[in-house]
């Protein structure tokens, strides 16, 4: 299911007239879902989703540990591809599954690189 996610993001993002650069990204052992731009930013995302009645809200999924990873793997990425000036975020980008459809939230700048310290 994590492909069906990450499909809704990309065409979410695409939608709304984000840049796609990249997809399953991985960054020596870490990995990022993905990379979007606009004119103004560089946006990290990272996909969750599922049914929060089974398992939780699958935002809360992304804990510590999984915030450093991500900071971590954007840092890497980002020493290898400059951001021209532009401002970097992370969103994170959920997908709850439900009988009535896929219910989308987005959570915009929900990262904060002082979570990795």
């Amino acid at each position: 299911m994590g492909a069906h996610y990450e499909d809704v993001a990309q065409a979410w993002y695409v939608s709304h007239g984000f840049t796609i650069i990249a997809r399953n990204l991985r960054v020596g052992r870490l990995e990022i879902d993905l990379i979007v731009s606009d004119p103004a930013a560089i946006i990290f995302v990272e996909v969750k989703g599922g049914n929060p009645d089974l398992f939780g809200h699958p935002a809360y999924r992304v804990d510590k540990r999984k915030r450093e990873r991500l900071i971590r793997a954007a840092q890497n990425w980002l020493s290898e591809n400059p951001s021209d000036g532009r401002d970097v975020r992370f969103d994170v980008f959920v997908v709850t599954a439900s009988r009535a459809g896929d219910r989308i939230e987005r959570y915009e700048n929900a990262i904060s690189v002082d979570d990795s310290l």
